[in-house]
């Protein structure tokens, strides 16, 4: 995987183009169990170790190794959830039983 991302960074340097090592994540994207193992090799970039992230934030989507959608998911239910109650009280003041 080094091997493919010295190829990505030596077509950005020959077009003009500059990689941030701070600002970059990696993650495998895999249904089989085998290959969401914590044991893959680092990737460097300008000499910076990177590990491979799990889940990841692309574009305000959680990205999961199993491409399922529940971190996102939950993380939307979460944000939901105090405006819910909220809403629920003043909905009971005027619409519940008395």
């Amino acid at each position: 995987m080094q091997s493919a991302v010295a190829i990505v960074l030596d077509c950005g340097r020959t077009n003009g183009l500059t990689f941030n090592a701070t600002k970059y994540n990696a993650i495998v994207f895999s249904k089989a169990y085998k290959f969401r193992s914590k044991h893959f090799p680092r990737l460097k970039i300008d000499d910076k170790e990177k590990v491979f992230s799990t889940p990841m934030r692309y574009l305000g989507i959680l990205f999961d190794q199993g491409l399922t959608g529940r971190a996102t998911s939950k993380e939307k239910a979460a944000k939901c959830s105090p405006l819910r109650s909220m809403a629920k009280a003043v909905i009971r003041q005027k619409w519940g039983l008395t």
